[in-house]
């Protein structure tokens, strides 16, 4: 009989191998949860920066609040280079910290703006658009 065995696993190195791959399977998980938990902060640290750079932003809100948000990112950035290897839960903390600092900014400072865009008349508003005379008859 001529059997093609060779180069096959056994049954027994299956069964260890799905043993093995189910007692990594947390660890997996844990590891997949702080990969996107760390990636979550580091997108609000770039988010704040870039929001910081827009020209209506810098302008819209003080010194002061411009300030604490820089310094917030800042600090978020120069902890998540010193903890590469932190836990999920510890990059949760880090965003709503920079959330804690930069929200009510933010919202003050869109609200405003907000405002300001629906107490102000429409530009072109008045004479533009079709006349009773510019139609076609």
């Amino acid at each position: 009989t001529i059997t093609n065995d060779k180069g096959r696993l056994s049954k027994q190195q299956i069964e260890d191998m799905l043993k093995e791959a189910q007692k990594y399977e947390e660890e997996d998980r844990k590891n997949a949860e702080r990969i996107e938990e760390r990636n979550i902060l580091e997108n609000m640290i770039f988010s704040m920066r870039s929001t910081l750079s827009e020209q209506s932003v810098a302008e819209g809100i003080d010194a002061e609040g411009r300030q604490s948000i820089q310094k917030i990112s800042d600090e978020s950035m120069g902890w998540l280079d010193e903890n590469q290897n932190a836990e999920a839960e510890e990059y949760k903390a880090k965003v709503k910290a920079i959330e804690a600092v930069a929200h009510p900014i933010l919202s003050a400072f869109y609200a405003k703006r907000a405002m300001e865009s629906k107490s102000a008349p429409a530009e072109g508003a008045e004479g533009e658009g079709p006349q009773t005379d510019d139609v076609d008859e």
